[in-house]
């Protein structure tokens, strides 16, 4: 009977190394034949904005919060804009100040109908789905972190900056299919990280050290007048100027407090402000994008 036993449990115990390799072979071609079917991804160079940083990672992101994400496409002729964008600025050239409408725009650089539909297929075959975007050369897509972390093979973590600013952003560079890659331009909506501090200041004697560097003190109204000669120009058109809407292109956010404290420090006349997002701009918890123009707003009105 003792020998039964012992050859017994001999037998269950092969049965079992012999179920566990089984097991683990079975998994290493899973997943061998996974990664053969699926198609071969490019990491997007420095789309990982965290690395940056000296944040602190908490926690990862809320797996079902839904996240609104941007895929911007390379225009059609990126060196015709560029040359566009010179000849608009040239005086002696015929296209000196002649804007184009953001048709006009589309109609000479929107990316091909080729490319907008294989990123929108490779958003859709992810379990995004798309929603309505201003701009040609910007895709947007929902889904959970979940679904984003897995379209775009990166993961979405909640961080800490040094000065407690809470945030959440990418934990790595951002992948697409190979076919993409020279397509996409950049991926938004996976951070939030644009976040800007305010300026304001205690008041102090104004002196010594201006601008914007370090312990600067800003620049009043009468220095940045005085650095850009602008009172000649003042004396010349007078109110000429009054009523024009000028467009300023800011590549980082502002606080709107902060306009609001310059013009009140200063005696400034109120200034109205209307915000539009270019291809994105900063994201927010919400979207990628609440407002998509064209790709430069240099080359449109």
């Amino acid at each position: 009977m003792s020998n039964l036993a012992s050859s017994r449990r001999l037998v269950l115990s092969i049965l079992g190394v012999v179920a566990m390799l089984s097991i683990l072979f079975s998994s290493v071609y899973f997943t061998s034949a996974t990664r053969a079917a699926s198609p071969t991804l490019v990491f997007l160079p420095n789309s990982a904005p965290i690395k940056n940083t000296a944040a602190k990672t908490i926690r990862h992101h809320t797996a079902n919060d839904t996240l609104t994400v941007g895929v911007v496409l390379q225009l059609s002729d990126p060196a015709g804009q560029r040359n566009l964008l010179k000849a608009l600025y040239a005086k002696n050239s015929s296209s000196y100040h002649a804007w184009l409408t953001s048709q006009q725009f589309a109609n000479r650089f929107a990316p091909s109908a080729a490319d907008s539909a294989a990123a929108k297929s490779f958003l859709t075959s992810a379990g995004l789905h798309l929603v309505a975007s201003d701009s040609p050369t910007l895709l947007l897509a929902q889904g959970t972190t979940t679904q984003v972390e897995a379209t775009f093979h990166t993961g979405v973590a909640d961080y800490a900056l040094p000065d407690g600013t809470a945030i959440y952003a990418n934990s790595s560079e951002v992948a697409v299919p190979t076919n993409l890659a020279s397509k996409v331009v950049a991926v938004l909506g996976l951070s939030n990280i644009g976040i800007t501090a305010p300026h304001k200041q205690p008041a102090r004697k104004l002196g010594g050290r201006y601008g914007a560097g370090p312990n600067g003190t800003g620049l009043s109204a009468s220095q940045i007048s005085g650095i850009y000669n602008i009172d000649p120009v003042y004396k010349k058109f007078k109110d000429q100027g009054k009523g024009e809407t000028i467009a300023l292109f800011e590549q980082s956010n502002y606080l709107p407090s902060d306009i609001h404290n310059y013009t009140k420090a200063f005696d400034l006349p109120y200034t109205h402000l209307v915000n539009i997002s270019v291809l994105g701009g900063t994201t927010d918890h919400s979207a990628a994008s609440d407002s998509a123009r064209c790709r430069s707003c240099a080359t449109s009105r």
